[in-house]
């Protein structure tokens, strides 16, 4: 199902709905605002504005999607907005439930146009009621714990001209990135508690910046943050999948390296400098030395100048600690009491998403 949505100069709103299944009856224009009969029936019925008679089946766009970190599923958002200084709304289509196969149907009226697809928000189409121009679109915000790793938050962009393209491709990206703790093992040679455990042990994110645009590509100032210095877990109790920010792990881990293969979900958090309201994303892991529990937090992607969390981005961490920790989870601590192994990459690219329409 497709939903059109056009604004009149007054502020008001048309709807017209436009299902796969049926003719369409009925759609307004998005030059005039008004609405027009279709002249002809088919699939693809021909469609004339009451104005100008520009809006015709030649601008129709049939649109492949490409998403690397995820896959769309749920529902996806498509705006059509005019490619000039003052960026307008033209269209928008709802899409619904719908399988990964096919492509997709784009209608707009003919000319250079900002196409904008939004996958797997949580919002519904009344969200949209007040958004007229691009510029608009531009200052959503998402929620972290409203997220799906399964199926992320994930946006794309292009320009087109209407009417001259038949068939475009869209990549779509996440705006989570993933943390991986691909292995764990303590070397405590030469210490007074050499070949000792770590037990009890949980490992989470802290610092997370909470709220993000999903049109972002720098983020140098988090949009808020949960589990501010040490793990809040009232905070987790109110999102949708808490284990992307924490994890216990169920044995004791010695000198015998064990492959964990954890993996973490966070928005990204660029700050140039650490400070009030901009915190440094850190992996923090938990546990006890002889009864005792220390904390080892990391900072994710500081060294040799990381510049932190982006957006899209698989970190992946072999870490070794060599002694014990602190006692204060906010305190980070590197290469002296933990070895840590980073390997950078983006997400791995998904073969294309075809959905129906």
């Amino acid at each position: 199902m497709v939903v059109f949505q056009h604004r009149t100069a007054s502020g008001g709103n048309f709807l017209s709905t436009l299902w796969n299944s049926a003719l369409i009856s009925h759609i307004y224009c998005a030059i005039c605002h008004s609405g027009r009969r279709l002249l002809a029936a088919s699939s693809v019925p021909a469609l004339l504005c009451c104005c100008t008679g520009s809006f015709t089946a030649e601008e129709a766009v049939r649109i492949r999607l490409h998403a690397p970190g995820g896959q769309p599923s749920g529902c996806l958002d498509i705006f059509y907005f005019n490619d000039d200084s003052l960026g307008r709304l033209d269209a928008y289509q709802r899409i619904d439930r719908y399988r990964n196969e096919g492509e997709i149907t784009g209608l707009s009226t003919r000319g250079g146009k900002r196409m904008v697809i939004l996958a797997n928000s949580a919002d519904d189409r009344y969200t949209w009621a007040d958004i007229n121009a691009y510029e608009g679109l531009m200052g959503l915000v998402c929620e972290l714990k409203n997220e799906d790793p399964v199926f992320p938050v994930m946006s794309g962009q292009r320009r087109l001209q209407a009417g001259e393209e038949s068939r475009i491709d869209v990549t779509l990206s996440p705006v989570l990135s993933e943390i991986v703790v691909a292995s764990l093992s303590c070397d405590f040679h030469g210490k007074p508690y050499e070949g000792a455990q770590l037990e009890d042990i949980r490992i989470y994110l802290t610092n997370v910046n909470s709220r993000c645009s999903p049109f972002c590509e720098q983020v140098p100032l988090p949009g808020g943050i949960v589990n501010e210095a040490g793990l809040r877990e009232e905070e987790l109790h109110t999102f949708r999948h808490p284990q992307m920010l924490l994890a216990n792990w169920p044995e004791p881990v010695g000198e015998t390296v064990v492959f964990t293969n954890l993996h973490f979900y966070c928005y990204p958090n660029q700050a140039v400098r650490e400070g009030f309201g901009t915190p440094f994303t850190r992996l923090v892991i938990e546990g006890k030395l002889g009864g005792e529990t220390w904390y080892w937090p990391l900072n994710l992607n500081r060294q040799e100048d990381g510049g932190g969390i982006a957006r899209n981005r698989s970190y992946r961490l072999d870490i070794t600690l060599t002694q014990r920790g602190v006692k204060d989870p906010d305190t980070p601590i590197e290469g002296v009491a933990a070895k840590l192994e980073l390997q950078l990459e983006n997400w791995v690219e998904c073969p294309p998403v075809y959905i129906p329409f």
